[in-house]
């Protein structure tokens, strides 16, 4: 029924191994998982790791494992359209190897899957769950704060027309986590472009959107997002020059779809636009309504809807800073 790629590079063990025992722990068996690992052989931790999964494939045939096709330059696209190619079920997660599944993820999915009347359905997608953590200086001592948010929480998505999708998903990305594609799909889109090596997954769902196809939002929380400083998206070692490629594919994702950024536009400007593209006369709530979810920061602000929860620790030590930021404390 599923597929489940994991696209990894330097991955810290101990991560690795929370999201493959969250993999087995499903109480849907039906899956196949490929981990496609970039990493170095000279890497301080592959040995071990490879021996942790190794132990894992072992006892769990559904679990295999395979080097990246371009060492050279092992990105998370070309990783991931590898993955797709190995696979044969009709349905595909793309999941970082630092995050983990909630042990319901599948069966639910197979729910919602299986009720769905329409055709045109391209990704099931849930909300995820991620924990923030900071450390605060106190002068005397430090305080680990954490808090818990909810994300792909929104509630406006089922009753936002199809020809206004666009305009919802330039700012707001369905996270890769928590969402499974359908393979026929991805194939008829020629998997994942190869030249982003940031806004792949949102340049995806965007294309899916213009094909014709939809996004499906199932309100339930499957996933967890971990937040960590060795994320290759922030300050994690990565084997590219991050600042310069994440530059130019930004712009590069401005120009393929700048068409559909209107939250920095004048209502008016919008009007235009977004009437445009629709073809028929909206009134002013919609527009504005529309440009406020097609504002990046609308996944953030959605989140603020549930009451968060938020926790705080004493840290005496850099031991214990440490051991705060690694640990994975879910509220």
């Amino acid at each position: 029924m599923f597929d489940i790629v994991i696209p990894v590079w330097k991955m810290k063990t101990d991560y690795l191994k929370t999201c493959l025992e969250s993999i087995q722990e499903q109480t849907f068996k039906k899956f196949k998982c490929f981990i496609i690992d970039g990493s170095p052989t000279d890497w301080s931790e592959y040995k071990e790791q490879q021996k942790m999964i190794k132990r894992i494939m072992k006892e769990d045939s559904r679990i295999q494992y395979h080097r990246h096709r371009n060492l050279d330059e092992p990105f998370v696209a070309e990783a991931m359209n590898q993955g797709t190619e190995l696979g044969s079920n009709p349905y595909i997660l793309y999941i970082g190897g630092d995050d983990f599944l909630y042990n319901h993820f599948f069966k639910t999915m197979q729910t919602y899957i299986s009720e769905e009347e329409d055709e045109n359905v391209g990704v099931f997608f849930s909300m995820i769950q991620k924990n923030e953590k900071n450390i605060i200086d106190m002068g005397d001592f430090k305080l680990g704060r954490i808090q818990t948010w909810i994300m792909n929480h929104y509630l406006v998505h089922p009753f936002i027309d199809e020809k206004m999708l666009p305009f919802f998903h330039y700012g707001t990305p369905i996270y890769m986590n928590g969402a499974v594609f359908n393979r026929k799909v991805v194939n008829e889109l020629n998997g994942f472009n190869e030249d982003y090596v940031i806004c792949e997954d949102v340049d995806l769902v965007m294309r899916m959107i213009m094909r014709g196809y939809i996004p499906r939002w199932c309100p339930f929380i499957g996933a967890y997002l971990r937040i960590h400083p060795q994320q290759s998206t922030t300050d994690g070692e990565v084997p590219y020059d991050r600042e310069k490629l994440f530059e130019q594919n930004i712009d590069q994702y401005n120009e393929d779809y700048g068409d559909y950024l209107i939250f920095r536009k004048s209502l008016k400007q919008a009007k235009r636009v977004i009437e445009k593209s629709s073809g028929e006369p909206l009134t002013r709530s919609l527009i504005e309504s529309l440009q406020g979810v097609n504002n990046v920061d609308y996944k953030k602000l959605s989140s603020r809807y549930l009451d968060d929860k938020e926790a705080f620790f004493v840290l005496r030590n850099e031991d214990e800073e440490r051991m705060f930021m690694e640990a994975d404390l879910v509220l």
